[in-house]
């Protein structure tokens, strides 16, 4: 990237290895592009590489290419006002460069080429003459079936010399050239990265804040992150290793994402169609993971980071190989989490937890409902930001419990619990006693082969007391509850659905800003969003169907104002098209076409929730999965749009599936807690 025009705005500039040619995109400042301009390298050149910098002193930037199929450097100088020469070209001999780079290797204040040679497994500097001519090539073996792949530069032994680090694709390591002055250099030392490790990207910065240059590299072969931590003497320790398993780790770059002057790692990863980011903490240790998808059918490669829009974020600009695409992903307010601390006691399949203040200490609690163990677990805060098991409750013999909501139904000033069941013909609610104890459980009838599976609470009488709606999956009805005294409630059907329906969520809302509430249910079977208008009164009238699309089996809903115009929008998770599909409110009880946003790696969306993780008073949307080990987050913006998906890894053979937030810590910061399923836990995520 550079300034190629004169407005101060950043451009882009890409080549293009299979149409020989490399294009110039123009920035218009608020992080989007235009007027993409083309120029050829040559018929058979197969540009590979492109680095920016001044070689004529005339300050407008100039372009250099490597040239893998011509066996080439190209030159192409800048006129300043976004055009360029016609390319100028250096032969290298049989070399088959893969990467240039641009630097005063030999202190002169030119600008010299350094070229990674595959072909002749070497690489060549080219030195400047500051005059747009250079010098003949001087040439450093890298071994005999070395296959040098790229190679990044530094000060390694602070001795104020330019050293480079080069990776060996066919030996699997690193060699470090340190530099001796005049443009000389020596090879001293050659670093292991691990049998069939393939490096495929290097970079070089300081990770843990001690002024040394340390290395990082991205393996294709094994799929990890290996960092070698400079000694300042130019020399490394053994390899450390950040993360395994990546699969297909393309280019890395440096950057301090989040703003908290600690520098964070990114690296593009082709076989997940994704950008991986890594959050240092100061001391060389990368502890939180988060993924950003580039879209299906995508191949990110190569990847750079700088500031677009004026916004003090770093942003990522992809090159897309699979797509022939260029991608731009803004950066936003950040989101990291701290630490994850697991609970595995007194869980056992959990399928739904809850968030509530239960025991009036200012701390908030939560209740994890266990669908094989057919209890309900109570978990209280304590004073250092942990949580204890606190009490059971058993749902009775082999009732498997499905969903667990929270609310005051008999006015006492204590939260109770109830639980659905799906294989049970009744909702049972637990009344709070205070001090975060519950009664016996109380059931209450949904009728005959009916399978409450979800619940919705509130006021749909107008009458000040709470009453319940549930989706009946067996039924195929919508239920409710009229609260008409001190625990006590009369029972209706009040919408059928049709066989095999399935209301999977269900939600209240008012849609129409009529001062009622309007009932909201998931469809499945049909690929609907229903929403049916209440009259104030315990009766509703007027379904409106909203299609999903074609086997999009809805399972989760969620309501907010995600544009901040005052009306009620719907958030819903569509297990079988892997996204999650935003309707944004019109008028009336209508909305717009929904917008959809994939999750990750094809995982099935099974919860959702919402908060503004990132403060910048924009909800966002976070997302449980049933058949992966990460949670999701959709960052969004002020029009109700979000970003790609990020994701916070929950550990293998996890299935975060149920999803929960809460300030757990009071610490102005939004937390997640998931219940895990496949592993029998339970996991708090604080910001």
């Amino acid at each position: 990237s550079g300034e190629f025009n004169g407005d101060g705005k950043i451009d882009i500039v890409v080549v293009n290895t299979g149409i020989d040619s490399m294009t110039i995109f123009f920035g218009i400042g608020d992080g989007k592009f235009t007027n993409d301009t083309q120029y050829s390298t040559g018929i058979g050149s197969k540009p590979y590489s492109v680095a920016v910098g001044h070689f004529n002193n005339d300050n407008f930037i100039d372009i250099v290419v490597a040239n893998y199929g011509s066996h080439s450097i190209g030159i192409f100088f800048g006129y300043g006002n976004g055009h360029f020469t016609l390319e100028v070209t250096y032969s290298i001999g049989i070399s088959q460069p893969l990467l240039v780079l641009i630097h005063d290797v030999n202190n002169d204040d030119r600008l010299d080429i350094i070229s990674v040679n595959n072909g002749t497994n070497s690489i060549s500097i080219i030195f400047g003459y500051n005059n747009g001519t250079f010098s003949r090539e001087m040439l450093y073996s890298t071994g005999y079936d070395s296959l040098p792949f790229a190679a990044a530069v530094g000060d390694f032994n602070n001795d104020k010399q330019i050293d480079i680090a080069i990776i060996n694709y066919g030996t699997c390591t690193v060699s470090i050239l340190l530099g001796y002055g005049q443009g000389l250099f020596a090879f001293e030392n050659t670093y292991f990265i691990g049998y069939n490790a393939r490096p495929y990207s290097i970079a070089v910065r300081d990770l843990n804040k001690d002024n040394k240059l340390d290395i990082i590299v991205g393996n294709s072969g094994t799929g990890t992150i290996v960092a070698f931590f400079g000694f300042g003497n130019g020399t490394f320790g053994n390899k450390t290793s950040f993360t395994s398993n990546i699969f297909g780790p393309q280019e890395i770059v440096i950057a301090d994402v989040n703003n908290d002057d600690v520098e964070d790692i990114i690296i593009t990863n082709s076989f997940n169609h994704s950008v991986w980011i890594f959050i240092g903490d100061n001391e060389g240790n990368f502890p939180t993971q988060i993924t950003a998808s580039t879209g299906v059918n995508s191949k990110p490669s190569s990847i750079i980071s700088v500031e677009l829009n004026n916004d003090k974020h770093k942003d990522v600009i992809v090159v897309d190989k699979g797509t022939n695409n260029i991608i731009v992903m803004l950066g936003y307010s950040p989101i990291s989490f701290l630490n994850k601390t697991t609970y595995s006691n007194g869980i056992d399949s959990p399928s739904s937890v809850a968030v509530g203040h239960f025991n009036n200490d200012n701390r908030l609690d939560f209740v994890v409902v266990n669908s094989q163990g057919s209890n309900i677990a109570i978990f209280l805060a304590n004073s250092n930001g942990g949580f204890s098991m606190n009490d059971t409750y058993s749902t009775g013999f082999m009732t498997y419990p499905k969903t667990v909501a929270i609310a005051d139904f008999d006015n006492d000033t204590r939260l109770d619990i109830i639980v659905t069941f799906s294989t049970d013909d009744v909702i049972k609610i637990f009344f709070g006693t205070g001090n975060a104890k519950f009664g016996n459980r109380t059931s209450y009838s949904t009728g005959v082969e009916s399978g409450s599976q979800s619940i919705a609470i509130g006021d749909v009488n107008n009458d000040g007391r709470l009453d319940i709606v549930v989706g009946n999956v067996y039924a195929a009805n919508i239920g409710l509850f009229i609260g008409i005294d001190y625990r006590k409630f009369e029972y209706r059907t009040i919408y059928m659905i049709g066989n095999n329906a399935n209301p999977s969520s269900v939600a209240l809302g008012d849609f129409n800003n009529d001062n009622r509430l309007d009932i909201v249910f998931a469809a499945d079977a049909e690929n609907n969003l229903i929403i049916i208008f209440g009259l104030g009164n315990g009766t509703f009238i007027n379904s409106t169907a909203f299609p999903l699309g074609y086997d999009s089996a809805p399972y989760s809903i969620v309501l907010a104002d995600f544009n901040n115009d005052t009306k009620l929008d719907i958030a819903v998770a569509c297990q079988k098209l892997f996204n999650i599909q935003i309707f944004l409110a019109l008028a009336n009880g209508t909305f717009a076409n929904p917008k959809p946003y994939l999750t990750q790696d094809k995982a099935l969306p099974i919860s959702i929730a919402v908060s503004d993780f990132n403060n910048d008073k924009i909800l966002d949307i976070a997302v449980g999965h049933l058949n992966s080990s990460y949670i999701g987050i959709f960052i969004g913006t002020a029009d109700g749009s979000f970003t790609n998906q990020i994701t916070f890894s929950t550990g293998k053979q996890t299935s975060s599936s149920v999803i929960a937030v809460g300030n757990f810590n009071n610490d102005d910061y939004m937390d997640v807690v998931i219940a895990n399923t496949q592993s029998n836990n339970i996991e708090i995520f604080i910001r």
